[in-house]
């Protein structure tokens, strides 16, 4: 299963999480990527990709999975963009096409929700002691403590006025756009 995001809304969302304050390691982060603990938003977009990919918030999503995700609608049988609005239901989708039971997967769903993702380890761990699975992995990792930081389109269109900077990053993330989006660079 891959999961993946709008590029131009991650980086807005990687930028607001990591550079403006909301994150304790977001100026370790931003020093390593950018060379300066609060970059600009306009600075951030003109480093260049070589840069971006020392962490994993930047980089592009079809580096994850070995690479094999330059490919994802054909290398994997569920492919779906996460949007907050969708969330509860792609993972419901998830969970019933690799055959958990209805009612575990509605109170994992409901859970996932309730939480924001704060209690996976829980939420895995409880479908973990309800199904015959033996080893259960998000991302490789448990994640200890989600975090939202409300970057929708509005969002992203407020710190995306500049054309140019949309243009950059589209360019940047443009084989994330070819692998997960039929239109991409039209």
């Amino acid at each position: 299963a891959v999961f993946y995001r709008d590029p131009i809304k991650r980086f807005v969302s990687a930028f607001r999480s990591k550079c403006e304050g909301a994150d304790s390691d977001g100026p370790e982060v931003c020093r390593k990527v950018f060379g300066k603990p609060r970059p600009t938003f306009e600075y951030a977009v003109h480093t260049p990709m070589d840069k971006l990919l020392r962490d994993p918030h930047f980089i592009r999503q079809v580096d994850f999975c070995g690479g094999s995700l330059h490919q994802a609608r054909t290398n994997y049988n569920f492919v779906r963009e996460m949007v907050t609005e969708t969330t509860p239901q792609t993972v419901a989708e998830l969970l019933d096409v690799i055959g958990v039971e209805k009612r575990l997967a509605g109170e994992l769903v409901e859970s996932v929700v309730r939480h924001g993702g704060r209690n996976l380890e829980y939420d895995l761990q409880l479908i973990h002691n309800r199904t015959k699975w033996k080893r259960i992995r998000f991302g490789g990792a448990i994640v200890e403590d989600g975090h939202h930081t409300g970057t929708n389109q509005r969002v992203a269109n407020d710190y995306l006025a500049d054309e140019e900077l949309k243009s950059i990053l589209r360019n940047d993330y443009a084989e994330d756009y070819r692998a997960f989006y039929d239109d991409a660079l039209e």
